[in-house]
């Protein structure tokens, strides 16, 4: 059906991904397969990230900063992280 409309899935994902951030919503973690999902977990004075999927640790930092530069270190160039508010988003947002 897409080739019938001359979108690619991507296109359409990205479409999709817009049209949430504009209406201030969460895209469904459904709609990206691909996208790696994460959860971030705060102890003490420490933001702790794992894989949702296999629950594996993929970093800790101090602050946002840190556990960022964490993460893209950890993960190659394009890669997508995906992140729900009731997964820690509240922890890294700016």
């Amino acid at each position: 059906m897409l080739e019938r409309l001359n979108v690619s899935e991507e296109e359409l994902r990205g479409l999709a991904r817009e049209m949430a951030e504009e209406a201030g919503e969460e895209l469904d973690p459904a709609l990206e397969p691909d996208a790696i999902h994460i959860r971030i977990e705060q102890d003490e004075d420490q933001l702790f990230a794992y894989r949702k999927d296999t629950g594996e640790f993929i970093g800790q930092g101090s602050d946002r900063e840190a556990l960022m530069a964490r993460l893209i270190s950890q993960f190659p160039q394009g890669a997508r992280l995906q992140l729900t508010e009731e997964d820690g988003a509240a922890y890294i947002k700016e």
